[in-house]
């Protein structure tokens, strides 16, 4: 039995594009989403920092061929929900996301609303825990040339470190 010579000539294939998938997690501003490389760049509602993708906005992280970027749009199938609460109290040197709520020229006031595990697994806060940025914690050097109206803006979510858990007379967290 004999089979036929394959056609020479020039190969036409149609293939479609590959469909960007989205995963059911939400990804939280400032959380890890994945390493930047050649083939791998941050796309709408991400940003890079170092060798790393970060979220800049809340949403689902939805990855395609060259980017990582996050998906706002609500779904229209129902996901299960990945997210966690907790009413764990912020200790010293944990880090955590917070919404900066007040400034003046001395310090910026926030509510923590989310508490970041090692691997930045965040636990959104059951209840939003008050805290404040004060102008000599912003950066290790040159404290006295910190200007927090040029660093922060009422609206913004910041990934802080606890330095000092402290309950001050107005009721925030040091």
């Amino acid at each position: 039995m004999t089979l036929p010579a394959p056609a020479r000539g020039p190969a036409t294939t149609t293939s479609t594009p590959p469909t960007p998938t989205t995963t059911t997690a939400i990804a939280l501003p400032g959380q890890r989403l994945g390493r930047a490389t050649r083939h791998q760049r941050p796309g709408p509602g991400t940003h890079q920092y170092q060798a790393s993708i970060c979220a800049s906005t809340a949403g689902r992280p939805l990855t395609t061929l060259t980017t990582l970027s996050i998906s706002t749009s609500p779904t229209t199938s129902p996901t299960t929900r990945t997210t966690t609460t907790t009413n764990q109290l912020p200790s010293v040197g944990s880090t955590v996301l917070a919404r900066v709520t007040r400034i003046n020229p001395r310090q910026a006031t926030v509510s923590i609303l989310a508490l970041l595990g090692d691997s930045d697994n965040a636990a959104v806060c059951a209840h939003e825990f008050p805290g404040v940025i004060r102008a000599q914690d912003v950066r290790a050097t040159e404290k006295d040339s910190v200007r927090i109206f040029a660093s922060f803006r009422p609206g913004d979510v910041v990934r802080a470190d606890v330095v000092s858990a402290l309950l001050s007379s107005d009721g925030a967290w040091a």
